[in-house]
């Protein structure tokens, strides 16, 4: 089993440096319209990935990690906790942290690279900040 808590301060520092890329990113958006055929380092005004504190740290950081990183994302996009206490039949039971995050990494594919994992996670840097902020907020996390 999992346990959140030995992922405490890679949450929070992925979280922080989410915080600093989302608002960048959301700046650059709101700045420069996007066309199709525009490179990535173009639609970031030059900002390449190599240069960027969130994707050097998530390259630092093991496989599992980056699983554990991937799935915080997933549940503070998608988590439902109206559904969660429906599914089991009591609106005062208590969601165990453990138990959520071992069910969201189920749901991650095995088979990929962790390159496509850590993708996966850069690609969603303009609401990154908001999707790690609700997770550390389910799972009961402090900042």
């Amino acid at each position: 089993m999992i346990e959140v808590t030995n992922y405490k301060e890679t949450i929070n520092r992925a979280y922080e440096l989410a915080c600093i890329e989302s608002t960048k990113a959301r700046q650059d958006s709101k700045n420069k319209s996007v066309h199709i055929g525009d490179r990535i380092d173009d639609i970031t005004n030059g900002t390449r990935y190599d240069e960027s504190e969130l994707w050097n740290y998530l390259n630092s950081l093991d496989e599992k990690s980056i699983k554990v990183m991937l799935a915080v994302m997933y549940i503070g996009r998608d988590f439902d906790e109206e559904e969660y206490r429906k599914m089991n039949k009591n609106n005062s039971i208590a969601i165990d942290s453990n138990v959520l995050l071992e069910e969201y990494m189920r749901n991650i594919p095995g088979d990929k690279e962790i390159s496509h994992d850590i993708h996966q996670i850069y690609s969603k840097k303009l609401m990154l900040d908001i999707y790690y902020q609700r997770a550390i907020k389910i799972l009961g996390l402090q900042i």
